[in-house]
């Protein structure tokens, strides 16, 4: 996962888009995101209630709720 990300990633941005810069940033950006778990201490820290998340896309996506209640 992580060398895709680093090395297959921006070479394949480098030869469909000509771009190969956006997409090794893309690669270290996704590396540099926190856990889902992460996010959510962060939610539950700023006040939120019932803080829950579901994965999506094979876990590279998770879509966060939470409630501010009061």
């Amino acid at each position: 996962h992580r060398r895709y990300l680093l090395e297959g990633l921006p070479s394949i941005g480098a030869a469909l888009a000509d771009d190969e810069a956006s997409y090794r940033y893309l690669g270290e950006s996704i590396l540099a995101h926190p856990p889902a778990e992460e996010v959510a201490a962060w939610l539950r820290d700023a006040g939120l209630a019932e803080v829950s998340w579901l994965k999506l896309a094979g876990g590279i996506v998770a879509v966060h709720r939470g409630w501010k209640l009061g």
